[in-house]
């Protein structure tokens, strides 16, 4: 039994990032996937395959991300996973028109510009790392 309860939105968000740098294809060919027809993640103004970003998420929560057998579809897949930390996930055809809205629910009055960060996490350990990089609990 995969433990989705340990993946947070802050792995998520590396998930993400991650995607952002390598591109699509490269990311789904390091994870195992291939691209979602059922579901999208959209953040920002982005779209993203689901199940590899929930997969890669697993793996910066474990250190084992999960593989496209680790997952059953509809209401308990991915999906639930990623409503459940608060993003987006639409069909293909909703994620063409919907309205692009700000990522962060963070409630801060100097946040004004509606981007939420992505925190660093310590490859050893996988807590966040602290503002100068090094990681509290391994360093």
């Amino acid at each position: 039994m995969v433990a989705w309860t340990a993946v947070t939105r802050q792995h998520v968000l590396a998930a993400i990032h991650e995607y952002d740098e390598v591109g699509q294809d490269e990311f789904l060919s390091k994870y195992g996937f291939t691209p979602s027809k059922d579901y999208v993640l959209r953040h920002a103004s982005n779209s993203y395959d689901p199940k590899a970003i929930v997969g890669a998420a697993l793996g910066y929560a474990t250190g084992t991300a999960a593989t496209s057998a680790d997952f059953s579809g509809g209401k308990t897949g991915p999906a639930k996973v990623l409503r459940n930390l608060e993003f987006d996930v639409l069909s293909p055809e909703k994620a063409e028109t919907a309205e692009v809205v700000p990522t962060t629910t963070i409630a801060n009055a100097r946040r004004t510009n509606g981007i939420e960060p992505v925190v660093a996490i310590c490859p050893t350990c996988f807590l966040a790392l602290s503002a100068n990089g090094t990681c509290d609990n391994c360093d």
